[in-house]
């Protein structure tokens, strides 16, 4: 299973070439998605909701990421919470 993270183009001038999306395999399940922390995020809760595995790639990241988001104390992670909703 390929997961990634893309930038998507079509040649129109409507500002969508400049957005990130997230692609399964083949399909695009996200799109228009602002900047590329965002699409990491959703591409963990996606990773999350749908029970899959890290790419082999990126396991050690992904995994890195996760362990940092588990040590953030309480305070800061409420005004992270905070700032992005």
């Amino acid at each position: 299973m390929n997961k990634t993270t893309t930038k998507k183009n079509c040649g129109r001038d409507d500002g969508l070439d400049k957005q990130a999306g997230i692609v399964i395999e083949v399909a695009v399940v996200l799109f228009g998605i602002p900047d590329v922390a965002h699409a990491c995020t959703y591409l963990m809760g996606l990773i999350y909701a749908m029970e899959l595995s890290y790419p082999e790639k990126l396991k050690y990241t992904f995994l890195e990421l996760e362990d940092v988001n588990n040590k953030m104390p309480t305070k800061v992670h409420y005004l992270n919470v905070r700032l992005h909703s």
